[in-house]
């Protein structure tokens, strides 16, 4: 099981934030991007058509983007060497949970870092988010619940032949 741990961009970033700021979208999902960042006015956001809304966060981010960048691509070699450190005994362990081999399994995850507080998993594409903010451990911790699911989904599938679409 090997992830690779990238900075996508400040574009991919945005567009992936934007999957949770949509019109009619839960509190949910789209709060947390507010708690973080200060920057945002959550009431004034709320105030503007979604398209200007959009070009708000975005001019936004885009600003935070620049100044955090180097962070971010630090964290993803902090994320990488950490991971290294760990994979023997998480790969041991979903092993015997799963009943299969994953040191054969997922050795082309890619874990995008991210400004966004929400962490998407796309099992078809085996990648997922992870916020740039987390400690090392809780990058591990977050990406251990992630591996879960493409593992439990490869078990799935192998007795169901369910797609992906359906998840």
């Amino acid at each position: 099981m090997d992830i690779t741990f990238v900075n996508p961009g400040v574009d991919y970033m945005i567009r992936s934030i934007m999957l949770f700021q949509t019109e009619g979208e839960a509190e949910f999902w789209h709060e947390p991007l507010y708690h973080f960042y200060p920057q945002l006015d959550r009431v004034y956001a709320a105030s503007l058509p979604f398209a200007e809304r959009k070009n708000y966060i975005e001019r936004t981010m885009r600003a935070v983007y620049a100044k955090a960048e180097d962070t971010i691509n630090e964290k993803a070699v902090l994320y990488a060497r950490h991971w290294n450190a760990c994979k023997p005994q998480i790969t041991a362990a979903l092993s015997d949970a799963f009943g299969v081999d994953c040191a054969s399994l997922f050795n082309e995850l890619r874990c995008n870092l991210s400004m966004n507080p929400i962490e998407p998993r796309f099992l078809k594409e085996r990648r997922y988010d992870t916020f740039y903010l987390n400690s090392e451990r809780g990058a591990i911790g977050g990406g251990i619940h992630e591996i879960i699911h493409f593992v439990w989904f490869h078990v799935w599938n192998g007795l169901f032949g369910d797609s992906y679409d359906e998840y």
